[in-house]
Formats: structure tokens, C-alpha cells, sequence
């Protein structure tokens, strides 16, 4: 099963634009979709954090708020893109 979902995995990215790269820009996409509390909330920072990491005051986060953070725009990044590169690979 881990090779079909390494597969699929590489079939999406391979349509899809590259993510954000810098923290700032990582944070603020995910504000567009959900609220500084709620995001502060599932990084395990406060929402002063958030908001200092959409500003560019705090450039590197820790490692392992960057893991989530990468995590959660990973998930949300082009859905239909992903949709439709999973119907194309099944």
C-alpha cells in the first residue's frame, strides 16, 4: 500500500504548484481559510505567534511548528488541483 500512496503523492505534486516557501507566506495562506486562534491552536503557539509569523517578525520557527505548519498548507494547498491529478492516477 505505501508504494500506491507514494505514487499518487508524486502524481499530485507533479500538477501542482510548489507551495509557499517562506514562513510568512505559509501563515498567511492559512489565514485566508481559517482565524489566527484557530491556526495558533493547531500550530501549539500562541495567536500573537501567528500573527508575528504573518508579518515577517519571526522568519524561522522552531522545528517542529514548522513541520505542522508545512503539514497544514500541504493539505490545503490546490484542492481540485488534487482531486483531479487522484482521478486521473486512479
Amino acid at each position: 500500500m505505501d508504494h500506491i500512496t507514494d505514487a499518487l503523492d508524486r502524481a499530485v505534486r507533479a500538477e501542482q504548484r510548489p507551495i509557499p516557501v517562506s514562513t510568512g507566506a505559509r501563515t498567511r495562506f492559512l489565514l485566508k481559510s481559517e482565524g489566527t486562534r484557530a491556526l495558533a491552536q493547531r500550530l501549539g503557539v500562541s495567536p500573537r505567534t501567528v500573527q508575528r509569523y504573518a508579518t515577517g517578525q519571526i522568519k524561522h520557527p522552531r522545528a517542529d511548528v514548522a513541520q505542522r505548519l508545512e503539514a497544514a498548507v500541504r493539505e490545503r494547498w490546490q484542492p481540485r488541483v488534487r482531486a483531479r491529478a487522484l482521478r486521473r492516477a486512479a
